[in-house]
């Protein structure tokens, strides 16, 4: 009697618990982390004479990222072979893309074509940008002194992200359009 017993007493207990465990509410389980969508841009910085000075590559998601091409990158262009990133551009702003795609494997979802005015506008509307020139600089009639945190208007921004001077390494300017875009 003594071991019925004492199985009842068992068999209650464990019967107990199984019974609390499951009237109490149960945790929602968190949903799986969804990435952010991933969403591309290629901007060929496009010259007066529709070349592209240099390409930016603007990517969002999980993992935001930035990159300047400079338009003298020797990429293949269709139907004119190797050549400069800066001769693809008279085929269409999606080539110009395209290519940038082939020649980095970086994916781009979208491809735009902005004349140097029309990006110097675009700082104006918001206000400037700010810069630490490194240089000083004397083009298109403006005069920029080396200092840090100087706010440049639309114009003086684009001449900035410009320049390359005498005997300077290309990647220079690359990073001053860098600091502006």
């Amino acid at each position: 009697l003594a071991v019925i017993a004492a199985v009842v007493a068992v068999g209650l207990a464990v019967g107990g618990v199984l019974w609390w465990q499951g009237s109490r509410p149960q945790p929602t389980p968190s949903p799986a982390p969804v990435a952010a969508p991933q969403h591309s841009l290629f901007i060929a910085v496009a010259t007066p004479d529709n070349k592209v000075y240099n390409g930016l590559y603007y990517a969002t998601g999980d993992r935001p990222s930035g990159l300047v091409a400079p338009g003298s990158l020797l990429i293949d262009v269709p139907t004119l072979g190797q050549a400069p990133l800066s001769d693809a551009l008279p085929l269409g702003v999606d080539v110009a893309g395209s290519v940038f795609t082939d020649a980095t494997g970086l994916t781009v979802e979208t491809s735009w074509a902005v004349p140097m005015e029309a990006m110097a506008t675009l700082i104006d509307k918001v206000g400037g940008v700010t810069v630490d020139v490194d240089v000083p600089v004397t083009a298109n009639g403006l005069e920029l002194q080396i200092g840090r945190q100087q706010s440049l208007n639309g114009q003086q921004a684009m001449t900035f992200a410009t320049w390359t001077g005498t005997g300077e390494a290309p990647s220079l300017q690359l990073a001053r359009m860098n600091q502006v875009a």
